[in-house]
């Protein structure tokens, strides 16, 4: 159930804020682009993608302290916890077809478990 609704909330972002998503939209690394554009302060040249990427793991931090999965540091911001994703794809390359919010919970859920 919780994954359903880690992908319900992962896709919010791009309903409201674009144009109706492909394909390409809804894998790991179109979003995981938007990520590293918005650690890299371009998050302007694409604004969709990267908002995308901080919608998403708000979504990711909400539904895992929801599911005790999730047990961030006090005041932890979705820019602060975006590189954590990001080493995290870089240490775990993602296959075709993976979800980004999917990623998004392992990596988090890998940092920060709940004790």
């Amino acid at each position: 159930m919780r994954w359903i609704v880690v992908g319900v909330l992962l896709c919010a972002p791009l309903v409201v804020a674009a144009p109706p998503a492909t394909a390409q939209q809804n894998t790991g690394n179109w979003l995981l682009e938007g990520c590293r554009s918005q650690m890299q302060n371009k998050g302007a040249s694409n604004p969709v993608q990267a908002e995308a990427c901080i919608g998403g793991v708000r979504s990711v931090l909400v539904v895992g302290a929801a599911n005790n999965d999730i047990c961030a540091p006090q005041g932890m911001t979705e820019e602060q916890a975006i590189p954590i994703i990001l080493r995290y794809v870089d240490a775990h390359p993602m296959k075709p077809g993976d979800m980004a919010g999917q990623v998004a919970y392992d990596a988090l859920k890998a940092e920060w478990p709940c004790r």
